[in-house]
């Protein structure tokens, strides 16, 4: 099952290497290397990536432990096995070498029982440890579709609840994406930005009819309601007991969310809670300012505003392309990061073909000193 396995066999007396290669020869292992001290065998491994690497101290135990060292600093070769050979058997010693990466060791003469079953012993656990591993990818990969899957319905719940959002949603995760892209964000934060930009507004499932579907302004009061929506939006993705740790400290939310692993989960968290902080800092629900917003909960925020600028609300017009782009472009540096603003202006074509292309009237949150739903 093994037999193809890559082996490396570091030895400077070549009465030992001829046993070696007798014994493994025999068991029907045909991939082995022999390479001495001076052939600089830790590059040849760092370069062929053994599966298995044997190696004989022999009565220089310093440059053993040397070639050793150098061994494990390969990346490439954390996971190969390395057996000593060695005529030393004190605790010290061998303390020293499992110090220094080995996996185990055989005292010497060897014979090839010992040898064999070590080898045998090692491959198989590497063998167990990288389908484990493969698995675990596979596991992954189906726990993210499940979470993707749960994001997706969790828009779907917001669209049902504010049945006047219309295409709102989509358009602020495609620009989200599309502003993350010349940001020079890597493909797989492209796709983390998409999805998890359709949650910004998730908490608002959470806000009472009256309030979210009332029509004209706000009181104050109705006003401090809605904007509890990012609060409830990042209480969806935590643990409750967790939430309820962010009753007294609100900035326990930024905490909490950090620590998730899921990807998709954090950022859609962090985009619900922060898409309505503001640059100067005077934004909500934590007063963050500048670069303590995450940058995802900046990018939104642009995203989001550009589009509410640009379609009919029911307390507003529909300002024109033009207009929209000058209004957003005004709060560079108060509302908005200034770098996303100047990024934004990059993609003035791109963005206004999605507009006409996803062309809608229905209210949105501004956030703005308009007459809008906060």
């Amino acid at each position: 099952m093994y037999r193809e396995a890559k082996i490396l066999v570091i030895d400077d007396n070549p009465v030992n290497t001829r046993v070696i290669s007798m014994i493994l020869g025999s068991e029907g292992y045909k991939n082995i290397a022999y390479l001495t001290r001076a052939d600089n065998p830790s590059d040849w491994a760092g370069k062929n990536s053994p599966d298995i690497i044997l190696l004989d101290f022999g009565t220089d135990t310093n440059a053993g432990l040397n070639i050793l060292r150098s061994i494990r600093r390969h990346n490439c070769l954390k996971n190969s096995p390395i057996i000593i050979f060695t005529a030393h058997d004190d605790q010290i010693f061998k303390k020293k070498i499992f110090e220094y990466g080995a996996q185990d060791y055989i005292k010497k003469p060897v014979t090839s029982y010992e040898l064999t079953t070590r080898i045998n012993n090692f491959l198989k656990l590497k063998s167990d440890t990288e389908s484990l591993r493969q698995t675990n990818t596979i596991l992954e990969a189906k726990a993210n579709e499940n979470i993707k899957e749960i994001i997706r319905t969790l828009g779907r719940a917001a669209e049902l609840k504010d049945n006047d959002t219309g295409d709102h949603v989509l358009r602020v995760s495609i620009y989200s994406s599309i502003i993350a892209e010349g940001l020079k964000f890597p493909q797989n934060q492209l796709d983390l930005i998409f999805q998890a930009s359709q949650m910004h507004d998730i908490g608002k499932i959470g806000i009472p009819d009256s309030i979210l579907h009332k029509k004209g302004k706000l009181t104050p009061e109705e006003r401090s309601v809605m904007q509890t929506h990012c609060m409830i939006g990042a209480s969806i993705f935590i643990p409750y007991n967790d939430s309820e740790k962010c009753i007294a400290d609100k900035r326990k939310y930024l905490e909490i969310i950090k620590n998730e692993e899921s990807p998709l989960i954090r950022i859609s968290a962090l985009i619900a809670l922060t898409h309505h902080e503001r640059w100067d800092g005077t934004g909500y629900p934590l007063g963050l300012a500048g670069e303590e917003i995450p940058i995802e909960g900046r990018i939104v925020a642009v995203a989001d505003v550009f589009d509410a600028l640009n379609t009919k609300r029911p307390y507003k017009k529909a300002y024109s392309i033009d207009e929209s782009w000058n209004m957003v472009k005004k709060l560079s540096g108060n509302h908005f990061d200034p770098k996303i603003v100047k990024e934004i202006f990059n993609l003035v074509e791109v963005m206004s073909e999605i507009q006409d292309m996803y062309q809608e009237t229905a209210p949105a949150d501004l956030g703005l000193t308009l007459k809008s739903k906060d």
